[in-house]
């Protein structure tokens, strides 16, 4: 149903104009917007060639990108083309089967050729080929692969479930047929869409490396360039096809699939929203490391860095279709690239030489794991390069892309400068990739693309959620326009060539658009019409402002006219749908509700007035009104219910009571909604009204309990201070609090709050400041608090009135929505000894200005109380805690329980007595446990050992301390709990196994060491003298190998118990590492104490570090398929750690850290 908020004229000259303003193409996407005739049809829109000024590049790296991308082009339309016979061939090209070198190659060579015609590159002298048959080969290609897709022809390629890959396939042959479009046959046109469409309808849900719990799910390989691929397939159907049925599941899975595809572990705790996903509501793993690193093929691994481009691809796309891109498409893209440029990889677990991966004024790229591709890959990373210049994602970098791109691009013309015919490999050293000259030619296009769009002005981003339902035509052209406005605000942000000073300008001028617009949208919603006209030509002024200051700015030589021309063109859309907006809005007729509380309690009663105006020049007939309650909600009419006339310049109002149940649930904003129902002009119109504010039904969470003798006082005065243009604005009254570093000083804001110590009459013995977190910016930066003097109020407070800094920092910190704690015990004693009764804090950003770099505290003006700043006096004399070092005790193993009395009070205590209570079956032996007495601000500890019996079992147990004491003559008491976690004690090593690290060269299945299905081979082991229940002596330590059959569990993998219960100098292990491990042994001996002790394993594969002890070294190892790997060497280490001879080691805790595996122990 349609959401008409109110009318502007009649109800039939409403529709006459609505229909008239949306004839015409919204300019954002087409798919909702489209008309009768081809919304919701499966036709492909081609690429609108004539709104593209297809510019000519002509800078220095994009001529040197142009040029290898011609020579690609060269090879594959000659040398490539000739030498598959594809010239012979006259119907569609039969390529031989359907696998990935079958099908990826001369898809990715299509793309290729076909973006150097497309866009105008093209050069017959280059390629030693006319343009007409330079596109004749290319189509050729293209309508070959696409009619022996599956869903055109019977045994063909495609589908997701039988390769991941073929989406990937299906967007090289489909972009490139969509770039080359009015050339292709109108059959050959069908069989490209129907593979587009059968793919897109096929894509699976994201695919995680990593699950929630920082589980690998997948092996030894990112699920990145999965997720990436997929959303490439997905940006060209919502590209190609914008009034398919299934675009907005489409769009919803691209975004989806974008998000996921380079997902960090932090991100599953981040509140960021991306194109309105909550990161850490929407993600279900992970798939890159935090620090932007990629493990793929089993390790650290650059080359899959570089696969964001798969992501990047939905700009290329979206943009030659007119549609935004969706900020999902850039997702941790600029951490990735920061990984490549400033990521230290020190050589202590890294191969030599280490540093970064990419080396300072050099082509070079150093593989810090190695590379199992081959050596010569600059073209790979130029593109990354070309992508992070041209949407500016290397804002992290030390060092920007632009320089990269030269050094990595020159050095891929040098290759192709080696070979007349224009390919870029010489041999097999340099790239085994079987595919390796048609990934070029995909690649050099794909980059030129980016560059050559980004020079017609035409790619934009959105962080549109893509979920709207809105049916309301004018809610959904203000929506269109903000997403246009903060187009502009990204483009700005992301442009490198306007001064700072002009920068500055443009961005508070473009804010004010923004204003305008958000008013507009507010006053239309709220049913305010003046203020709605008001709004819409106070934006179209801007517009115009803005449009007349870019011409001078341009005229002077200020600014650039390829940047100007972008933010021209949005202008003019912009213009065009304000002025068509503003057209439609002289409505006569506004109703609205009203009512003055400002937050209202469940169970209350209270007045609601429904009041209709008139500013037309007919007189309204037969007035009345009709409420829209909530459930349960009553409403009592307070005057006449009648009917009446409403003339010319009159209003007319109704007065309710409306009462809430006790048990509503409602959100905040619940609006009540309405009807005035009115005859004029012969006919019955139905006002729909609202309330301007939703009506806040509030049902707090009562604060935290305080401790015994504890005290809370919210801040006395609040407020925050904005520099620049807004430096003697008083903002005390609102409900939040800003906090943001700009570079502008007119964004810059800065908190004031103050706390009344009058109350207190004692000096407390702990206080603590809580500032609770409303939400941060997705650029938050550190922001720091220090005290300031009291001589402000916050009625009067403004930029030119702040106090002085004082230098005395109390807290710095990330903000985040956890909010703030700052123990202020010195300072309120401090101000206390002073004479003075006030606390001022001044909170302010130190880090990175610019961005979402804000955070939003509450202020004292907050109906929720958990959300008002606050302090809490502690006055405690007294404190009983009780502690352990061991986070787990393991089932009949003696703990050390630590009871710690402290003396708060400024008195002597006596007789200070600590017993502990246990669990039945358990044991406490004192160790320490006397009574004492305790001098003012005295503390001591009472020890005990105890042991939980065998059977105690798994999970939590508790432990109570009390404590008795005298102050006075007078016995006090006072107790503690400690919640003691139980695990299973292994009485032998061989009890823990739980992993298959050892098969038999003939049934290897079994068998997965590392998360890939590998596994030591039972008879390389056996020539070492490794066999089951064999005796190890290395470095004096005997050991006992896993007396178990091949293919049966026979390591430790990750923490376990096992019993010792003997004494010795050292413990000694034999074990590997998947990849490098370190971890942590806890050693617990039988009196109750314990130690952690650090092991380390290197990696079993491979070349083992100098300094590794070797065990025994292994020629293969088994994979899934048997023995393999032959030469690559396989290794078991042995470490070890001292413990004290002194005491019987009665168990040892293995190290939390899966990726270790222990085959052996021994106490020596």
């Amino acid at each position: 149903m349609q959401k008409n908020h109110f009318r502007f004229l009649t109800s039939i000259m409403i529709l006459t104009l609505l229909m008239s303003m949306f004839s015409t193409q919204s300019f954002a996407t087409s798919h909702g917007e489209s008309s009768d005739d081809t919304k919701n049809n499966r036709s492909v829109v081609p690429i609108d060639w004539s709104s593209i000024s297809k510019e000519e590049l002509t800078s220095k790296d994009a001529q040197l990108l142009e040029d290898v991308m011609l020579n690609s082009t060269k090879y594959i339309l000659n040398t490539w083309y000739l030498e598959n016979g594809y010239d012979e061939v006259d119907g569609y090209i039969n390529f031989g089967g359907t696998s990935e070198v079958h099908i990826r190659g001369p898809s990715m060579a299509a793309l290729g050729a076909s973006v150097a015609i497309a866009t105008g590159s093209f050069d017959s002298e280059v390629v030693g080929l006319s343009e007409e048959i330079a596109r004749k080969r290319a189509i050729h290609v293209i309508t070959s692969l696409a009619h022996h897709h599956r869903v055109n022809s019977s045994s063909g390629w495609g589908g997701s479930e039988n390769h991941w890959q073929t989406p990937l396939w299906s967007f090289y042959t489909g972009f490139a047929g969509w770039l080359l479009w009015e050339d292709i046959e109108s059959q050959d046109q069908d069989k490209i869409r129907n593979m587009i469409e059968s793919e897109a309808d096929g894509i699976p849900s994201p695919r995680y490396y990593k699950n929630k719990e920082g589980e690998i799910v997948y092996g030894g390989n990112t699920q990145s360039e999965e997720n990436s691929s997929w959303a490439s397939l997905l940006g060209l159907a919502t590209a190609m096809m914008p009034n398919h049925p299934n675009w907005k599941e489409w769009q919803n899975n691209l975004v989806d699939l974008l998000i996921a595809a380079y997902a960090r572990p932090a991100d599953l705790r981040s509140d960021q929203v991306v194109n309105g996903r909550v990161l850490k509501e929407v993600l279900n793993g992970s798939n890159i490391e935090n620090d932007g690193t990629v493990i793929n093929h089993g390790f650290l691994h650059p080359i899959y860095m570089l696969a964001f481009d798969q992501s990047v691809n939905v700009a290329l796309t979206s943009s030659l279709a007119g549609q935004f891109t969706p900020e999902a498409a850039f997702h941790n893209t600029d951490i990735i690239y920061n990984a490549l440029v400033d990521k230290e990889f020190p050589t202590s677990h890294y191969n030599s030489p280490g540093g970064t991966i990419y080396r300072d004024g050099s082509s070079d790229i150093y593989y810090p794991e190695g590379n199992d591709w081959g050596t010569k890959f600059p073209l790979y990373f130029g593109q990354a390069d070309v992508l992070a210049n041209a949407f500016g994602f290397d804002n992290l970098s030390s060092t920007p892309a632009s320089t990269w791109e030269n050094l990595h691009i020159r050095e891929a013309l040098a290759m192709q400068e080696r070979f007349e015919d224009g390919h870029s490999y010489d041999g097999l050293d340099e790239s085994n990739y079987r595919l390796r000259e048609e990934r070029i030619a995909q690649i050099a296009g794909l980059s030129y693309l980016a560059k050559w769009i980004k020079k017609q002005g035409v790619f934009h981003v959105t962080d549109r959620a893509y979920t709207s339902d809105e049916a309301d035509p004018i809610v959904g052209e203000l929506e269109e326009l903000e997403l246009m406005v903060q187009s502009l605000i990204h483009d700005l942000s992301r442009s490198k060539t306007i001064e700072n000073g002009k920068r500055n300008h443009i961005e508070t001028v473009i804010k004010d658009l923004q204003g305008e617009i958000e008013d507009a949208r507010t006053s239309y919603l709220d049913q305010h019409q003046k203020k709605f006209n008001s709004s819409l030509e106070r934006a179209l002024t801007t517009v115009e402002k803005l449009k007349k200051w870019l011409s001078e700015q341009v005229k002077a030589g200020h600014i650039t006219k390829n940047i100007t021309s972008q933010f021209m063109d949005l202008l003019e859309k912009i213009n065009s749908r304000l002025s068509t907006l503003h057209k439609s809005s002289d409505g006569e007729v506004n109703a609205t509700l009203v009512y003055r509380e400002k937050a209202i309690d469940v169970g209350r009663t209270f007045q609601l007035s429904a009041v209709i105006e008139n500013s037309g020049d007919r007189t309204l007939k037969n007035v009345k009104f009709s409420l829209n309650m909530p459930n349960g909600w009553t409403v009592k009419r307070v005057n006449k219910n009648e009917t009446v006339e409403v003339e010319p310049g009159t209003s007319y109002g109704a007065k309710y009571e409306v009462t809430i149940p006790q048990d509503v649930h409602l959100p905040w904003n619940t609006a009540i909604t309405g009807q005035a129902i009115y005859e004029v002009r012969g006919g019955e119109v139905q006002l729909p009204m609202r309330m301007p504010v939703g009506l806040e039904i509030y049902h707090f969470d009562p604060l935290p309990k305080l401790p015994e003798g504890a005290t809370r006082s919210f801040s006395s005065e609040d407020s925050f201070v904005r520099g620049g243009n807004y430096a003697d604005e008083n903002y005390f009254q609102n409900t939040e609090i800003d906090v943001k570093l700009d570079r502008s000083s007119s964004y810059t804001r800065e908190a004031y709050m103050k706390f009344d110590l009058s109350s207190l009459s004692m000096t407390p013995t702990a206080a603590t400041i809580k500032l609770p977190v409303i939400r941060v910016g997705t650029d938050v930066k550190k922001q720091a608090v220090e005290l300031v003097k009291d001589d402000w109020s916050e009625k009067s407070l403004t930029w030119n009135t702040k106090p002085e800094p004082s230098g005395i920092t109390i807290a710095e910190w990330i903000p985040n929505t956890d909010g703030l704690e700052i123990d202020v015990t010195k300072y309120v004693k401090d101000a206390l000894e002073n004479g003075e009764d006030k606390l001022s804090i001044r909170i302010y950003g130190v880090e990175s200005p610019g961005g979402e770099n804000f955070a939003v505290y509450g202020s004292n003006n907050q109906l929720d109380p958990n959300l008002r700043p606050r302090i809490i006096f502690e006055n405690t004399p007294q404190e009983l805690s009780l502690n352990t070092k061991l986070q787990e005790v393991p089932a009949g193993v003696p703990v050390r329980v630590t009871g710690l009395f402290q003396n708060r009070e400024e008195k002597n205590l006596l007789d200070v007595q600590v017993s502990l209570e246990v669990p039945d079956g358990w044991t406490a032996e004192a160790i320490s446990a006397d009574e004492r007495d305790l001098s003012p601000q005295e503390e001591t500890e009472f020890t005990w050992k105890v042991i939980p019996p065998d059977d105690a079992g798994v999970g939590t147990h508790d432990l109570k301390a009390l404590a008795t004491y005298m102050v006075d003559g007078e016995e006090h008491v006072l107790d503690s709990q400690l919640s003691v976690d139980i695990s299973v004690l292994h009485h032998k090593l061989m009890e823990a196994f739980n992993n298959i690290g050892i098969t038999d060269d003939s049934n290897p299945e079994p068998g997965n060491l590392d998360g890939s299905g590998n596994s030591f081979s039972a008879r390389a082991l056996a020539d070492v003298g490794l066999t089951p229940g064999a005796e190890v002596t290395h470095n004096g330590v005997s050991f006992i190998w896993p007396d178990v059959p091949a293919g049966e569990p026979d390591n430790v993998k990750g923490k376990a118990a096992i019993s010792v219960s003997d004494s010795g100098n050292l413990l000694g292990f034999i074990g590997i590492g998947v990849r490098d491990q370190t971890g942590v042994v806890t050693v617990i001996y039988n009196d109750g104490s314990s130690e952690e002790l650090p092991v380390s394993f290197p990696n079993w594969a491979g070349t083992p570090p100098a300094e590794a002890d070797v065990v025994a070294e292994f020629e293969y190892r088994n994979t899934q398929s048997g023995p393999a790997n032959f030469g690559y060497g396989y290794q078991v280490f042995y470490d070890e750690v001292l413990v004290n001879p002194d005491k019987t080691v009665e168990a040892v805790v293995l190290p939390d850290n899966s990726s270790m595996h222990i085959f052996s122990l021994a106490l020596e």
